[in-house]
């Protein structure tokens, strides 16, 4: 007798079409979402409540479940390589609707990033990061062996770089900073030269740190008054000449230093050279950019986290209070309804940014580790699917998928403990944005449809 070596659920036989795919769907992964969605409605609920805006926020929320629930279903059904085959429409579309928020967009909280369909607003950049994810896998499933060499990897990252380009333009720093590990966490998987993955991130932190330096020297730089050097330093970072005075300095430092060592034959290539100064020149000049991209609050807030004393009524004011409603809800919680620093409008932001601030407050450690664990659970299960895909693209798809998931649930639960800076990233599938749900239930679907297909039946 032949051994059954795929169990009789997943082989094509008796049963119908649609009990194989109710037998084949990763219900664990269905149950997570369901779960994280139900206690986030739950606590939207509550962060509302006292101001009587509850059912209004809830029916909202309520509409985009429903929304990505049908959406999620259909992208379950859907075979993924449909989106390996028009990656690059895709992505077209996906520039094009960056592009047209940038002229069409209503600006709220600063940023031009949403498009007022009437009966709400959406945010077009919820979804077209997966776009971006396809276009990557795409292109990496495509051309794995040239991606083993540094020029190999320019196109994927000029396809990375449209996007962050226009999404910063808005600006939206938090939606870029999400992207960054999901672009990186395909170049990796794909065996992209961990000296490149290197250089990119060096040259982020310059792009990052010259504005947020800038910030905190603008505000404490009177703390060196009587120190000419460091006074010159702070002041350098707050006017252009000075600032390109300086790393024009640092540049020609690292060509010095570079001929100094090779005439003492140690063998450093002149490609390392030429690395390094691009990374010197690109982080400074992406640096302007960014520089516009981040608003006077998001600077505070940033800084706020490295020297809270800076700003404590202002920007180190909602770390500060997102500690003591942690801190407060010791180990089973106040209550549901119950937070002193939720309910009296001590925390802010507490159905967005702090939700899980609020979570912890209300139902304590307990609470806050049960959401833990189901959270991380779906990004297990990401990561999971990844390795048991059937061919490259859904394993890049879904390793870009997971990643997503883990950074913006890692800096989200990091900046409410006060171990993160404050970026406004939202906690996927707790809170309150329908466009954010929305994306985070398609990014699901995508990861049921390359589990239900891992077989080749």
């Amino acid at each position: 007798m032949t051994p059954e070596i795929v169990p009789q659920f997943f082989r094509v036989g008796e049963s119908g079409r649609s009990h194989r795919f109710l037998a084949r769907l990763d219900w664990t992964l269905v149950c997570a979402v369901l779960a994280l969605t139900a206690l986030g409605l739950t606590f939207i609920f509550s962060a509302k409540l006292q101001g009587g805006h509850a059912p209004a926020f809830l029916a909202r929320q309520g509409f985009a479940t429903a929304v990505g629930l049908l959406a999620m279903g259909v992208l379950a059904l859907l075979p993924y390589s449909v989106f390996q085959t028009y990656a690059k429409g895709i992505y077209v579309i996906s520039v094009a609707a960056l592009a047209a928020t940038l002229v069409v967009g209503t600006r709220l909280r600063g940023s031009r990033s949403w498009i007022d369909l009437g009966a709400f607003y959406f945010q077009p950049v919820e979804v077209t990061r997966l776009a971006l994810a396809v276009a990557l896998a795409a292109y990496a499933a495509a051309r794995e062996r040239d991606l083993r060499y540094w020029t190999g990897s320019f196109k994927p990252l000029s396809l990375a770089a449209v996007h962050f380009g226009l999404v910063l333009l808005q600006p939206d720093l938090s939606s870029t900073i999400v992207m960054g590990p999901m672009t990186l966490a395909v170049l990796f998987a794909a065996g992209v030269p961990l000296g490149l993955l290197g250089t990119l991130l060096a040259g982020v932190a310059l792009a990052l740190g010259i504005p947020l330096a800038a910030t905190y020297f603008s505000v404490v730089g009177d703390r060196w008054i009587d120190r000419p050097v460091i006074h010159w330093i702070s002041r350098s970072f707050q006017e252009t000449g000075p600032l390109l005075l300086i790393w024009t300095g640092v540049a020609a430092g690292l060509a010095g230093l570079w001929w100094f060592l090779r005439r003492w034959r140690v063998n450093i290539s002149g490609f390392a050279l030429a690395i390094a100064l691009v990374v010197v020149g690109g982080g400074v000049a992406a640096s302007f950019v960014v520089d516009r991209a981040i608003k006077p609050y998001q600077r505070k807030r940033l800084i706020a986290f490295v020297d809270p004393a800076v700003d404590p009524l202002g920007a180190g004011y909602n770390i500060r209070q997102s500690e003591i409603a942690v801190g407060s809800g010791r180990f089973v919680g106040k209550g549901f309804l119950s937070g002193s620093q939720s309910q009296l409008g001590f925390l802010p932001e507490k159905h967005t940014d702090f939700i899980f601030s609020l979570v912890a407050e209300e139902t304590g450690f307990l609470g806050a580790l049960g959401l833990l664990v189901v959270y991380f659970w779906v990004v297990w299960r990401a990561f999971d699917i990844a390795m048991t895909a059937r061919d490259l693209f859904g394993r890049y798809v879904a390793v870009s998928i997971g990643s997503f998931f883990a950074f913006a649930g890692l800096v989200n639960i990091g900046m409410a403990m006060g171990l993160m800076p404050v970026t406004g990233v939202p906690l996927p599938f707790l809170s309150y944005g329908g466009s954010g749900l929305v994306g985070a239930y398609m990014a699901v679907g995508l990861l049921l449809s390359i589990h239900l297909r891992r077989y080749i039946l």
